[in-house]
């Protein structure tokens, strides 16, 4: 994928060479996985003296964790679609036009908002890019990369108790509920302000 990257630098886009084809086709995200989840299997499995039962066993030991994370990107794909389909982001894009609010600083706040009550940041990332991109189309000007920095920004801060590793940290470190507030909770706000104060700034630049 990172050699994808270089050599799509590296070319002319209006005129690839002919060994772009084979290029995209292995940096593709999924091919990439595939490929190097093969070559883990060999160089880290069988040159190590694994057979394929302990390779199986490794295998299905990592299902569960996997299956959890597929669980909450689905889930948050799926409210993502339902808020695209319903209109809510072209009813928040006519409110907001109204209100001159600057679409970064919107995005920022629909994200922490979301993670807020939600408590998952990858919820919280791909419903408040689903809200936010009628204002986007509609501002042509506007990098989707700072779009991206700041929806990541609002994301991680007010994490709060219906987050699960709010819950993962107080638990391991047996902190009491007022200090997580106060540590926890206020530390990722504060994460989350600083980044949105780094992309306005970067905005200045760019």
């Amino acid at each position: 994928m990172i050699a994808k990257t270089v050599v799509e630098l590296s070319i002319d886009k209006q005129n690839p060479p002919a060994y772009m084809t084979y290029v995209n086709f292995i940096g593709t995200p999924m091919i990439a996985l595939f490929i190097s989840a093969v070559v883990a299997y060999f160089v880290l499995g069988r040159a190590r003296g694994f057979n394929w039962d302990h390779l199986g066993r490794f295998s299905e030991s990592g299902m569960a964790p996997l299956a959890s994370i597929m669980l909450v990107i689905g889930a948050a794909g799926a409210l993502n679609q339902i808020i695209t389909d319903s209109g809510v982001g072209l009813v928040l894009k006519q409110v907001l036009t109204s209100l001159q609010v600057s679409p970064l600083i919107l995005a920022w706040i629909i994200a922490i908002t979301l993670r807020f009550a939600l408590g998952s940041a990858t919820v919280a990332m791909m419903t408040a890019a689903g809200l936010i991109l009628p204002v986007l189309s509609a501002n042509p000007q506007l990098d989707p990369a700072l779009m991206a920095i700041v929806i990541g920004a609002g994301a991680i801060g007010a994490s709060q108790v219906t987050d699960s590793g709010f819950w993962f940290v107080k638990e391991s470190l047996g902190i009491p509920m007022a200090s997580m507030y106060a540590t926890y909770t206020a530390g990722t706000t504060i994460a989350a302000v600083l980044g949105l104060g780094g992309t306005l700034l970067l905005q200045m630049f760019l």
